[in-house]
């Protein structure tokens, strides 16, 4: 082995333990551990021989999601994401039954759900991703009645009765069938789903679970807190990769109502922009590092937003999104960033990127906007038109002093 792989080996090794990047409104650390986070609403790391404390509104983000473990998940209806232990019994390891649905996470242990926070149970699609693919947009996609995805292709809508380990029972047409989850890809529930209120945060474990907490502590190395609003849970802090908390402080984009969008295709296919996705509905992905906040947008495009005029700063990380590069355009995409206030009625630029391409770093915006009436964030063209161009605001955000 090369004496660049040990060292990126001995690096990556540094991270997993327990060291991820840290990010606050002022300042950035490569590799800061967690410590404690208290009922006072402070938090503390420790980033080498510095220890830093700081109050939870400081705080954008610390480390990154990790991908989900190839095992049956459950997405839930406030966005967050369970993925099911191993469990090599008849039962499974996710269980639904009325109005009920248990599930049995390596870490968090056995769980009991109300069946009306569940959104999607990923069985075939959760042990592989490719299988769920082809159908991710309609899967996500609110439904009237319950859904299943099989395997062959078929589309069943109807009633579930029952799903565990071996088999779902469904009605569908008013015949009931028993169909082998191994066939299902995806079983989505109809019902009304709630959006979670803008406080709390989210919190990443190592198999890819993600929960939109609505407290969360951490003391003694251990990490404790609810989720969907009563659920309670607790996790050695060696299963945590990635927090990060939501307050008044830091506002993201992705959570406000832009004030318009504008496409100019270079042809003359509209592309919208994405919240908290991929432009495909993926994962928000540079360089292998996941994101859960931010904005996706096609080149020459437009977003912009209304503003006060209050003291506020615009913050984000800018660069292209990875699922630009593939076999058939393994040099992806080229863009250019940058932002405009509104003062006065008339446009000023306040960040120019230049040409930013695949691979590349990502780089850093912070501009004052105090006094602005509106922010306009806009991707135009850099090389060869708008071939792969996949342009992701990461943590973009308003933050006030």
């Amino acid at each position: 082995m090369t004496m660049r792989a040990w060292t990126l080996l001995l690096f990556c090794g540094t991270i997993a333990a327990g060291a991820q990047p840290l990010e606050l409104v002022d300042v950035a650390s490569p590799s800061a551990e967690l410590v404690s986070i208290d009922s006072a609403g402070a938090a503390n790391f420790t980033a080498g021989e510095e220890s830093i404390t700081r109050p939870l509104r400081d705080i954008v983000r610390w480390g990154h999601p990790a991908a989900p473990r190839s095992r049956p998940a459950l997405l839930l209806a406030d966005g967050s994401r369970l993925v099911a232990a191993e469990v090599w019994t008849a039962g499974g390891s996710i269980q639904l039954a009325g109005e009920t649905c248990t599930v049995v996470h390596p870490t968090l242990g056995r769980l009991s759900l109300p069946r009306s926070v569940i959104h999607v149970l990923l069985l075939a699609g959760g042990r592989d991703s490719a299988l769920l693919g082809p159908v991710r947009a309609e899967v996500l996609t609110p439904v009237q009645s319950d859904t299943l995805w099989l395997i062959e292709g078929d589309r069943l809508t109807g009633e579930v009765k029952s799903c565990n380990g071996s088999e779902v029972e469904f009605v569908s047409a008013g015949e009931t069938v028993k169909i082998a989850a191994e066939r299902v890809i995806a079983l989505a529930l109809a019902g009304e789903r709630k959006a979670p209120a803008l406080n709390g945060g989210w919190l990443g474990l190592s198999d890819g679970t993600l929960l939109r907490t609505s407290s969360l502590k951490l003391a003694d190395k251990v990490v404790s807190g609810t989720f969907l609003g009563a659920q309670t849970f607790k996790a050695p802090l060696t299963a945590i990769v990635f927090w990060q908390p939501l307050n008044a402080r830091v506002q993201y984009l992705s959570d406000l109502t832009p004030l318009d969008y504008r496409h100019a295709p270079y042809f003359q296919l509209q592309r919208p922009f994405s919240r908290d996705t991929s432009l495909e509905g993926d994962a928000l992905t540079v360089q292998g590092r996941r994101y859960v906040k931010g904005i996706s947008m096609p080149s020459a495009a437009r977003l912009t937003y209304k503003l006060d005029g209050d003291p506020v700063t615009f913050q984000a990380l800018v660069g292209i999104d990875d699922s630009a590069l593939s076999d058939e355009a393994p040099t992806g995409g080229s863009v250019v960033f940058q932002v405009y206030a509104v003062r006065e009625g008339k446009p000023e630029r306040l960040f120019d990127s230049g040409i930013v391409r695949s691979g590349e770093a990502l780089r850093r915006v912070s501009v004052d906007l105090s006094g602005a009436t509106g922010l306009a964030l806009v991707v135009d063209y850099g090389e060869f038109g708008d071939q792969r161009d996949e342009a992701v605001w990461l943590d973009a955000r308003l933050v006030t002093p």
